[in-house]
């Protein structure tokens, strides 16, 4: 959220609403992308179902918080909701793919 709003009014010259920025937006996901490997990589725990999830959720969030304003939603509450349900069911439904298939090929 803070490298959307530096990047977005220091070189936000596009607007997608009425106060956010292309710029801003592209800042926040790839911000929210790196943070989120980096903590995944850290923590021991970078798979690929975790990252996908991840990068959905960073997606969602970007997306929510573009809307935020008009439909008169606390960020702070919408927007781990918003993100994090449907990146921890992509997770588990990665998982259980990726279980199923690894199973099958023994």
């Amino acid at each position: 959220d803070t490298a959307a709003a530096l990047i977005g009014r220091r070189f936000g010259k596009h607007k997608l609403n009425s106060s956010k920025s292309v710029e801003g937006t592209v800042a926040f996901v790839v911000i929210g992308i790196l943070f989120s490997a980096f903590i995944l990589r850290v923590s021991g725990e970078m798979t690929c179902g975790l990252m996908i999830g991840a990068i959905i959720g960073v997606i969602l969030a970007a997306i929510a918080e573009l809307y935020e304003k008009q439909l008169h939603l606390d960020d702070n509450l919408t927007i781990p909701i918003l993100t994090g349900l449907p990146a921890t069911l992509i997770f588990y439904l990665f998982y259980f793919f990726t279980s199923f298939i690894s199973y099958s090929l023994y």
